[in-house]
């Protein structure tokens, strides 16, 4: 990951799950390598909707392909979602036709960019919905008895609540159990 995710991962959950780039929301996704099988924590740019669903727009600044984490998505549609202070599950579908137009148009709205990135490339830049899951575990980010209930670990069994959360966030509570 690259420097400048690793400081916008981290400033966005020093703010409790909030963060902006060039003045739109972001939203963290919890992703799997489509070759590598290797998880990973991607910052993306998200446009909510009225109805609480999320987009993104693969963009990529205009370039000729699209991003990574667009390849990572395809391949493994349910992920992990953090966005104000909260992680859930989520589906994600890539959208066509008249609702892609609606959707795009939308983020045309809050982000004039996009014009200049779709300029800059002949690819029609993806635009993708993130739904939650109903009935999926949910956490939040703070450290507290109830983020880690969601992770399956009681307080009790926690001795040093910050190194846990790190475990939790990193996907790897079941290490916690006893140990820290």
């Amino acid at each position: 990951m690259s420097n400048f995710n690793t400081m916008i991962i981290e400033q966005f959950r020093a703010n409790g799950g909030r963060g902006e780039f060039e003045g739109v929301p972001l939203i963290l996704l919890h992703l799997v390598g489509a070759k590598s099988g290797t998880k990973r924590v991607t910052p993306v740019v998200c446009y909510p909707q009225s109805d609480g669903r999320f987009a993104i727009i693969a963009s990529n600044g205009g370039a000729h392909s699209n991003p990574d984490w667009y390849y990572n998505l395809k391949s493994h549609p349910e992920i992990e979602v953090e966005f104000g202070g909260e992680i859930f599950a989520a589906a994600a579908s890539e959208l066509e036709g008249r609702e892609r137009e609606k959707v795009w148009a939308d983020a045309l709205r809050a982000a004039p960019q996009l014009d200049e990135h779709q300029k800059k490339t002949s690819r029609t830049i993806p635009v993708v919905l993130l739904v939650r899951i109903l009935g999926a575990r949910q956490a939040t980010r703070s450290a507290d008895a109830t983020s880690f209930e969601a992770a399956g670990v009681h307080i009790s069994e926690i001795r040093d609540p910050r190194r846990a959360l790190r475990h939790i966030n990193r996907g790897r509570a079941r290490e916690i159990q006893g140990r820290i």
